[in-house]
């Protein structure tokens, strides 16, 4: 029996997660002896119009982002400032959480394997950060839990909205105007982002904060899980363990090439005195704090995945 599949991801060819997944497609398609075929291909979306079009069957694996997403609040809690930590260990925790809690937003869908987003910095256009009261007032692009940290840090918070249907092209023009044209001063975002959307153009300086560690999903539609011969079930578990490291290792080599290249540049790249770090995590905790409260509220077991963050945190070596 040959088994076709179709991944669509927003990643263009050549970045290191596709290839990454090309790897792990080609593997299963050896493995298979050549009765499974997986199909990549650049979706140019992000958000939850994939993971909409996972559900409606427009594909059979595509990879969820799950921050300020509304089918995945209990998400949101480790994703926040500060929550998990900087290391590798944090994809231990994030296991965890899923047994004990997150697999209950997942029902939907068959998850291969979850994934870690790199941490968001501040980038701006020509003044830089070094100190909280240097944030003070910055027009910052920024929307949902985002938006709250830059104003819980004294900035304001400015939201860029692209035309609809526009995908993820018409977010990176919007940004890119915003940025170019002064209205803003600054934006959030992971490196990957400056460097995807050419945000190196009109940024010169580049804050190390180490906010927001999305967490995302490698998931494939149910009903197609479902139907697949037990064999190649047994396939993909046997190679995901392995996908999962080598598309973590891309996800970083994705983080750290824009950063050496902002550095050949000439750019300003601030990592704040230990001290002042510290005042950015303090005053980001008044907002940690505040949305764990509103989760709780609406029914989410957010200051239980708050307590085993805290208790995994402490049991790391």
């Amino acid at each position: 029996m040959s088994v076709e599949l179709t991944m669509a991801i927003h990643m263009e060819p050549g970045k290191p997660s596709w290839s990454a997944y090309d790897r792990w497609a080609h593997k299963l398609e050896q493995l298979s002896g050549g009765t499974l075929k997986i199909e990549m291909s650049y979706s140019g979306i992000v958000g939850i119009e994939e993971w909409n079009n996972v559900l409606s069957h427009a594909c059979d694996i595509v990879r969820v982002f799950t921050l300020n997403m509304a089918p995945f609040p209990m998400h949101t809690v480790p994703a926040l400032p500060y929550m998990l930590p900087d290391s590798p260990a944090a994809l231990d925790i994030i296991d965890s959480l899923y047994k004990k809690y997150l697999h209950r937003e997942w029902q939907e869908v068959k998850v291969l394997w979850l994934g870690l987003m790199s941490p968001w910095h501040l980038h701006t256009a020509d003044k830089p950060v070094r100190t909280l009261d240097d944030l003070k007032g910055l027009r910052v692009q920024s929307s949902g839990l985002m938006a709250e940290l830059v104003k819980a840090w004294g900035g304001i918070p400015v939201e860029i909205n692209a035309p609809a249907g526009s995908g993820r092209r018409g977010i990176q023009e919007a940004q890119y105007n915003a940025l170019k044209n002064g209205i803003v001063d600054g934006s959030m975002g992971t490196f990957e982002v400056v460097s995807d959307f050419k945000l190196y153009e009109v940024t010169k300086c580049h804050t190390y904060l180490n906010v927001f560690r999305d967490i995302n999903a490698t998931v494939m539609n149910l009903n197609t899980w479902n139907i697949l011969p037990e064999v190649i079930k047994q396939q993909f578990d046997k190679l995901n363990p392995q996908a999962r490291i080598e598309s973590s290792s891309a996800q970083m080599a994705e983080a750290e090439k824009p950063q050496q290249i902002l550095k050949e540049l000439g750019h300003m790249m601030i990592k704040p005195e230990v001290d002042e770090y510290d005042r950015f995590v303090k005053a980001a905790g008044k907002m940690v704090n505040a949305e764990i409260a509103r989760l709780d509220a609406v029914g989410v077991p957010a200051s239980s995945i708050a307590a085993d963050i805290n208790k995994l945190r402490g049991g790391i070596a």
